[in-house]
């Protein structure tokens, strides 16, 4: 299979061995190539091997179709029925996402694209469980999917049809990233409009001042606790029952509890504190817990979240 690239017009072969070259062009296929994953990369039939065996024209057509619509041709994704045991390579270093033993190497681990909707299908109240597992698994420097989800790759129920996530979806997408390990734009909140940068400029400003210096501390810790450094509530109360429910809850060390908001046209959640004495971002102060807050208000430019009041 090959990547085409229409701005420099070369056909890109990824596997080749000392026996087998590197694929070439047959002849100029006329018809139009089958989109996949981005505008200059295309999956075309119209390749051929330097060894040729008789194949099924109907069986390589659809083998084609099946690529360009389920995987998505770059260094950092492939489906499980294109993993040739050589590559072809044109860089000295390739993005990969998977490893074998390797929660001693301190690098990021970036999750599996996730899609610009809401819900647990890959969507925005997928996140905070895929970061919490890969984090249990001894992964402690996560990055997330970019702000907003993966515009341009859904496959799931209710994608946008549009140029980018819808406007609320982005904010809270990026009011989640602004607590996690990494924060990655790829989408620019200057897509929106004025009260979507001010947000942005707002969280990035937090993160700066709050989140930051204790992911600092925490990464400084690892090597010699283990600990991770995005826990989930049951960490700090793992006699609590109620406490190994949440999913939509998360903790920065044992010291910040985080509780965005995760559905769409709400202003308000429902939010669990564990027992112990906890300050609000409003200067709130709870200290009659475990409590579960009913239908706590936050605004479309905030994320609930509380600091441990020792």
């Amino acid at each position: 299979m090959f990547l085409f690239s229409r701005k420099t017009k070369t056909p890109i072969s990824t596997y080749s061995d000392s026996y087998r070259a590197p694929t070439s062009i047959k002849e100029v296929y006329k018809d139009p190539p089958l989109w996949a994953w981005e505008a200059n990369k295309f999956v075309t039939p119209g390749l051929t091997q330097t060894m040729h065996r008789h194949v099924d024209p109907e069986a390589l057509q659809k083998m084609v179709k099946c690529a360009a619509q389920d995987y998505t041709y770059k260094n950092s994704i492939a489906g499980h029925p294109y993993l040739p045991e050589k590559y072809w390579l044109s860089q000295d270093e390739a993005e990969v996402r998977v490893g074998y033993q390797s929660q001693n190497i301190s690098c990021f681990f970036r999750l599996v694209d996730r899609d610009s909707v809401w819900g647990y299908d890959l969507g925005l109240r997928s996140l905070i469980p895929a970061v919490l597992t890969v984090s249990m698994l001894g992964y402690p420097f996560i990055l997330p999917d970019m702000v907003g989800g993966n515009a341009g790759g859904e496959r799931t129920a209710g994608r946008q049809d549009g140029p980018g996530p819808e406007r609320e979806l982005y904010v809270r997408w990026l009011e989640v990233a602004a607590f996690m390990p990494a924060m990655q734009f790829s989408i620019p909140p200057w897509q929106y409009d004025a009260e979507v940068i001010a947000i942005a400029h707002k969280f990035a400003a937090l993160r700066a001042s709050l989140v930051a210096p204790l992911l600092l501390e925490l990464a400084g810790e690892v090597t010699d606790t283990g600990d991770p450094i995005v826990r989930p509530l049951w960490w700090i109360a793992p006699g609590d029952e109620t406490a190994h429910r949440i999913d939509s809850q998360f903790l920065i060390g044992d010291t910040l509890l985080v509780a965005p908001v995760l559905e769409p046209g709400k202003q308000e959640r429902d939010v669990y504190l564990p027992a112990g004495k906890w300050r609000s971002y409003k200067g709130e102060l709870f200290d009659k817990t475990p409590v579960l807050l009913t239908d706590y208000p936050v605004d479309l430019d905030e994320v609930a979240y509380f600091t441990w009041a020792s």
